[in-house]
């Protein structure tokens, strides 16, 4: 009975004393990025393209005429090479500051979603050109989107990072839970708790592969994975206080600190939002840097995308160094509506 409560006034929208409310995330993207003042000066090399561009145009043209004739399918002697170019002939992604590459574009779009997050604090944050949301408000942080919005796999054109990312959601048991406890009102209620845990089980999906909703998913006992915060809902969006978060990614983890969630609870089912925080640094690169033929696929090189994280980092400063350690970011969330057990 307590279910059929809490989806009917869910699917109408009206008030009800729901108790609990729960979310499994189908999605959490990077982007993607679509505006065309991004990358006036074009899109950021791969590997490949970087070290083709070092060679003198003979060994260039050998190379690339070589490549043709293997095909697409096979191993190319360039990318081999272009991945070990270091003095010892270790790979670029394991060490990046061993070769330094041309630096690559950034994002110089001046609107982005999401929120302020350092409110103009420079003492514990780095100094940074901010953006102006789409509404027009000030002072947003995203640096995440400028290190991004120049990588052919993350624009919207390509997108192949967000569809490996679904693709890895959908099929494997890496999917989040996020539970919306004590709620008096589905649609305005000035206190929440808001419990995130990693999920034990997968989606139940209709015959397009599409996650349903109202299935029922045990949360995982993984403390590493589970976080608790406070927060409210009004006019049926979900906002949240800081949180460090803790989620699976197809390569390694997000690790963001200070996560704040902003999600408006569809009446269908489903649900869309952000959730905005500082991407750890460290984390970033070892989801990034795990496979170097990510480069090819996504189109950066390590070295230039490397010295880009640290140049454009903008969150917990270390007071040893004065280097910030995690770089402000917003990713795109969409949920669907899930009855969860906790452990």
């Amino acid at each position: 009975m307590f279910r059929k409560i809490l989806v009917a006034g869910l699917l109408f929208g009206t008030p009800v004393h729901a108790a609990e409310i729960g979310l499994a995330l189908t999605s959490v993207h990077y982007g993607p990025y679509d505006d065309p003042a991004d990358c006036p000066t074009g899109l950021a090399m791969d590997a490949r393209e970087v070290f083709l561009k070092s060679l003198p145009p003979d060994q260039r043209q050998s190379f690339e005429e070589r490549d043709k004739r293997v095909g697409s399918q096979a191993m190319y002697l360039s990318t081999v090479l272009s991945n070990r170019r270091t003095a010892d002939g270790s790979d670029t992604c394991v060490n990046p500051t061993a070769y330094e590459d041309p630096p690559m574009p950034t994002g110089q779009a001046k609107v982005s979603d999401g929120l302020d997050l350092d409110g103009g604090d420079t003492v514990r944050h780095c100094p940074h050109q901010e953006f102006a949301s789409p509404k027009g408000a000030q002072g947003i942080d995203n640096q995440l989107a400028r290190l991004m919005a120049c990588i052919r796999g993350v624009r919207k054109s390509d997108n192949l990072k967000n569809q490996n990312s679904d693709a890895f959601i959908r099929t494997e048991t890496a999917v989040t839970l996020i539970v919306i406890g004590g709620v008096d009102d589905a649609r305005d209620d000035a206190d929440v708790t808001v419990s995130i845990y990693k999920s034990k089980d997968g989606f139940i999906k209709d015959g397009a592969g599409k996650p349903l909703p109202d299935a029922t998913m045990r949360a995982d006992a993984n403390a590493a994975f589970h976080a608790e915060t406070r927060g409210k809902i009004a006019g049926g969006v979900l906002t949240t206080e800081p949180v460090n978060i803790l989620m699976r990614d197809d390569r390694g983890d997000y690790d963001v600190r200070g996560a704040r969630l902003r999600v408006a609870l569809g009446a269908d089912g489903y649900a869309e939002g952000i959730m905005a925080g500082y991407y750890d640094v460290a984390a970033f690169w070892e989801s990034w840097s795990k496979r170097s033929n990510q480069q090819r696929e996504l189109g950066f090189s390590c070295p230039a995308l490397h010295a880009a994280l640290h140049r454009l980092a903008d969150g917990y400063k270390d007071p040893a160094t004065g280097r910030c350690t995690a770089i402000s970011s917003v990713f795109n969330m969409t949920a669907v509506r899930t009855f969860v057990t906790r452990p």
